[in-house]
């Protein structure tokens, strides 16, 4: 186990605190679990390994009380913001144990669970994936920005889910081009392979 998880399971606490026989209170064992369920998630996101690491902890995150899983989703929601570098226009707003679980859906599919609407916007775009298989889609962008604006804005308007987290971030294209080409560069042939279907 990394030092990093380590200090974090045994809070402020050293490993002499406990060699005489007393045990952590249930609580601050909790606690640094569930802090280090936020670190290995904040460090996989953007990352490849995200979606492995997401589904080994969702249904444990599901088990948290509400007040957990919202702080869970607030700071979450910075990390995203940091890497994705753009801003919710508003306050999130997370007031259920509903809410919560929207918004992990929403880090989901920002994430690794939006191939279908990758592949719906490349498929208005190239008849076909092979057509597709070519192109670097940085330079594509770069190249066929009126065209590509145009595809995504109709894509955004056809797309439907019903999640007002995942829809407010589809309706925000100040840095939704940015955010599609770069899962559209990692998912390359996951896009090209729905668009065949």
């Amino acid at each position: 186990m990394e030092d990093v998880y380590l200090k974090v399971l045994m809070g402020d606490s050293t490993l002499e605190d406990y060699e005489d026989g007393t045990n952590m209170s249930d609580d601050v064992i909790e606690d640094s679990v569930f802090r280090s369920i936020y670190l290995e998630l904040s460090k996989s996101i953007g990352d490849e390994n995200f979606q492995v690491t997401f589904k080994t902890l969702f249904l444990e995150i599901l088990n948290y009380s509400f007040e957990k899983k919202r702080k869970l989703c607030f700071e979450l929601k910075n990390k995203i913001e940091d890497i994705y570098k753009f801003s919710f226009d508003e306050d999130l707003v997370i007031y259920v144990d509903e809410d919560c679980i929207l918004f992990l859906k929403f880090i989901e599919f920002v994430e690794y669970n939006c191939i279908e609407f990758l592949s719906n916007f490349w498929k208005k775009i190239f008849s076909n994936g092979e057509d597709m298989i070519s192109i670097n889609v940085f330079d594509f962008y770069i190249n066929n920005l009126e065209v590509f604006d145009k595809n995504l804005n109709k894509t955004v308007e056809e797309f439907k889910i019903d999640n007002k987290y995942i829809l407010w971030f589809l309706n925000a294209n100040q840095f939704l081009s940015r955010w599609l080409l770069l899962k559209s560069d990692n998912y390359k042939e996951e896009i090209i392979e729905k668009m065949e279907f």
